[in-house]
């Protein structure tokens, strides 16, 4: 591990010296190899294809996709979209554009989003009103007030209070945003937990995930434990995977038992392997 850092911490010092890129501290990491570099703060500068982060977490395409400038806003050079000041988006190409106000407005087809993020589908799939509801005009379903979905056509319909109630066949969600299923997926009590009526989970009280069917197991204290194969999470939310892809220590963090990555303390990752290493403070040293 001493070794990976000194080599990209050398890497890094001969990518900072190139024209057009700020110094960074000798702790920050830059990949030397082709998805992203990390520098302090968070973040990323791609050295060989994707995106560049410059300081304050900012994403600058140096390739193709986007380009995000000053105060996190993204900018496309390429095609799919252009975001402004104050994280508005703008299609430059195609799909949307987004004014000020992060905004949604379609220049092309899909959806247009008007002032006080609301969506307007100019195309056909939904339109969203003043108050941030929707309404389809075309037939997926409709948004009234107070963000209250109701379908128009088959799928869902959602009452007052942000309740879902299915009219066709998929779920149907009672008051106090319970889902109770009338068809066969799944129902979820009051108090917002989800009891499977069919197979695939079944939650308790208290907003924990019990698996009666193979994937997983959720027991107090909304905590994760496959019962299957996938993952097993302990007591205060921690992962620890039982079967290969990664394990969660105490505090959140996670460690990577066959390959992909580890995760120290204070949340930070750390690969073992290959892909990334996070550093304290969050940061990502590729």
């Amino acid at each position: 591990m001493k070794t990976l850092l000194l080599a990209s911490v050398t890497a890094f010092a001969l990518f900072a010296t190139a024209p057009g890129f700020a110094s960074t501290s000798t702790s920050d990491l830059l990949a030397d190899g082709g998805d992203f570099v990390i520098t302090n703060e968070g973040r990323q500068l791609a050295d060989g294809g994707d995106f560049v982060v410059t300081n304050e977490g900012r994403q600058i395409a140096d390739g193709g996709d986007y380009i995000v400038t000053n105060e996190g806003r993204q900018i496309a050079d390429g095609g799919d979209f252009v975001v402004t000041n104050e994280a508005r988006q703008l299609a430059d190409g195609g799909d949307f554009v987004v004014t000020n106000e992060a905004r949604q407005l379609a220049d092309g087809g899909d959806y247009v989003v008007t002032n006080e993020d609301r969506q307007i589908a100019d195309g056909g799939d939904y339109i969203v009103t003043n108050e941030g509801r929707q309404i389809a005009d075309g037939g997926d379903y409709i948004v009234t007030n107070e963000g209250r979905q109701i379908a128009d056509g088959s799928d869902y319909i959602v009452t007052n209070e942000g309740r879902q109630i299915a009219d066709g066949g998929d779920y149907i969600v009672t008051d106090e945003a319970r889902q109770l299923a009338d068809g066969g997926d799944y129902v979820v009590t009051n108090e917002g937990r989800q009891i499977a009526d069919g197979g695939d989970y079944i939650v308790t009280n208290e907003g924990r995930q019990i698996a009666d069917g193979g994937d997983y197991v959720v027991t107090n204290e909304g905590r994760q434990i496959a019962d299957g194969g996938d993952y097993i999470v302990t007591n205060e939310g921690r992962q620890i995977a039982d079967g290969g892809d990664y394990v969660v220590t105490n505090e959140g963090r996670q460690i990577a038992d066959g390959g992909d990555y580890i995760v120290t303390n204070e949340g930070r990752q750390i690969a073992d392997g290959g892909d990334y290493i996070v550093t304290n403070e969050g940061r990502q040293l590729a």
